[in-house]
């Protein structure tokens, strides 16, 4: 089979969707198929309109189909740079639209307000309405977000949980690390800052706190990590391998994540941390959750507080820091979790929805 797979960013780098790219890409050749990647430079300056509907996309999108003549079109995220204008192109071939967020249902990118007013208010309708027509097959990367797509109206929605590698470095036992682990993007919406000053709170504690990323917060996370005495220790972006290392050696994943400024699609930290085995600590929000807590699993592998609130996060950090029996548990819980999101699973499951949608 031939797949033509639709980004707006190459594959690879630290973001999820482009990283869930990566795999895909390369665990669909493993199968056999002839896989290819159509992207485009992103828009500077007053180019950046283009955003919004981006016509010299589709006209590209259609010539190297006309090229290549795949048998599936496979979209991701192209609402940021080739807009979903790309979804109107080669109207005659089979496509699949994976949802790896929110932002086709008016989830912003950023935090601040007006941003979110223009996305919710005016962008995103126009773009759901697009994707709505356009997708024959709708993946989506958590069972909340597939129900979200379904109440606004997407027909054919799959869920399909993403899958990551196996680990690059021997994990060592939970119980035995005092190690917090946050990776991801330095934002609000991640739950750093929460994370920061739960943290504060376990001072009698004998345990760091090590936060790997970038973002809008990196300068707070510094500057605690610089009037820490060493518990907080910033590491700024890891490769793959370092933070497979970073994950080894934890006693417990951190996400807090806040879903009133932009809830999660499947967090690929928390993915990771489930196939190194670490217990995982995650706020209420519902894809966080549905990875702490997987449905048929009888044990979960994580705790889960509420977002936003420090007391609570602290609490949970104070308990998966000194109760050894309970890290121990939760580390088991996770190995079993981890079989959920192998390539075994996930490759089959999209080659699925590519005969689903039409294709040879």
């Amino acid at each position: 089979m031939r797949v033509l797979c639709v980004n707006d960013l190459p594959p690879g780098g630290t973001s999820g969707a482009e990283v869930h790219l990566e795999l895909l890409m390369a665990g669909l050749e493993r199968a056999g198929d002839e896989v290819r990647l159509f992207t485009r430079p992103p828009h500077q300056g007053v180019a950046r309109l283009a955003d919004t509907w981006d016509r010299g996309a589709r006209r590209a999108l259609d010539e190297d189909v006309r090229r290549w003549r795949p048998d599936v079109l496979h979209f991701h995220n192209v609402v940021r740079e080739l807009s979903v204008a790309v979804l109107s192109a080669a109207p005659d071939v089979p496509r699949v639209l994976t949802v790896h967020d929110g932002r086709l249902l008016g989830d912003a990118d950023g935090q601040g307000a007006l941003l979110r007013a223009w996305q919710r208010g005016l962008r995103a309708p126009m773009d759901r309405s697009v994707a709505r027509r356009r997708a024959g097959v709708t993946i989506s990367v958590s069972g909340p977000l597939s129900k979200r797509l379904e109440a606004a109206g997407f027909q054919q929605v799959r869920h399909i949980a993403p899958w990551t590698r196996a680990p690059m470095t021997p994990p060592v036992s939970a119980a035995s690390s005092t190690d917090l682990v946050f990776v991801g993007r330095l934002d609000p919406d991640k739950g750093v800052d929460v994370l920061l000053h739960a943290f504060a709170q376990l001072d009698d504690i004998d345990a760091r706190l090590l936060i790997a990323g970038a973002g809008s917060l990196e300068a707070d996370v510094q500057r605690a990590a610089a009037h820490s005495a060493g518990r907080v220790i910033a590491l700024g972006r890891l490769d793959r391998a370092e933070v497979s290392r970073l994950l080894a050696g934890a006693r417990a994943v951190v996400l807090p994540s806040r879903p009133g400024l932009r809830p999660e699609g499947a967090p690929l930290a928390l993915i990771e941390g489930l196939m190194h085995g670490r217990p995982l600590v995650v706020s209420d929000d519902p894809g966080a959750m549905e990875v702490a807590h997987a449905d048929g699993h009888d044990e979960p592998a994580g705790l889960v507080t509420r977002a936003g609130d420090v007391a609570d996060l602290a609490r949970a950090l104070r308990l998966v820091l000194t109760d050894d029996a309970l890290a121990t548990r939760l580390s088991a819980a996770a190995q079993i979790h981890a079989a959920s999101h192998g390539e075994d699973q996930g490759i089959p499951q999209v080659r699925d929805c590519y005969r689903l949608a039409g294709a040879a």
